[in-house]
């Protein structure tokens, strides 16, 4: 009966380190910041794909390069 009453507190003693390890959960981002507006546009193939090689060439996602250049050239 010993060794399994040990067992049933290490397992104890694990799920309490488990419960704190992520007890902050995500930061709420401030609703100025957050991104809740959606914008759909069309390109034809080609453009979507100069797109995706110019996003990929700086490592974004191709929604973020569009944010990004708009940013840039000051329309946003």
């Amino acid at each position: 009966m010993g060794k399994f009453k040990n067992l049933k507190q290490n397992q104890e003693i694990k799920t309490h380190r488990v419960a704190f390890k992520h007890a902050g959960g995500r930061p709420k981002i401030e609703d100025d910041k957050r991104k809740k507006e959606k914008v759909f546009v069309s390109f034809t193939s080609q453009e979507k794909e100069k797109l995706k090689a110019l996003a990929e060439k700086e490592g974004l996602p191709i929604a973020t390069f569009i944010r990004k250049i708009l940013k840039e050239n000051g329309v946003i």
